[in-house]
């Protein structure tokens, strides 16, 4: 049961898009979503860049 609430359960954490918005259950598909739709775009790589500075 823990399984179907944590996975499959819509209420869970959200990880949003900062650039456009959508929403994803899982921080592995946001960063999915970036690479394949964001990568071109100078403010993902300005961003990425920043965090990497911040470790």
């Amino acid at each position: 049961m823990t399984h179907m609430i944590r996975v499959h359960d819509n209420s869970g954490n959200v990880h949003e898009c900062e650039i456009c918005g959508k929403k994803f259950k899982s921080l592995r598909y946001l960063r999915i979503h970036i690479k394949n739709s964001h990568m071109n775009s100078k403010k993902v790589i300005k961003k990425e860049q920043d965090s990497s500075e911040e470790l």
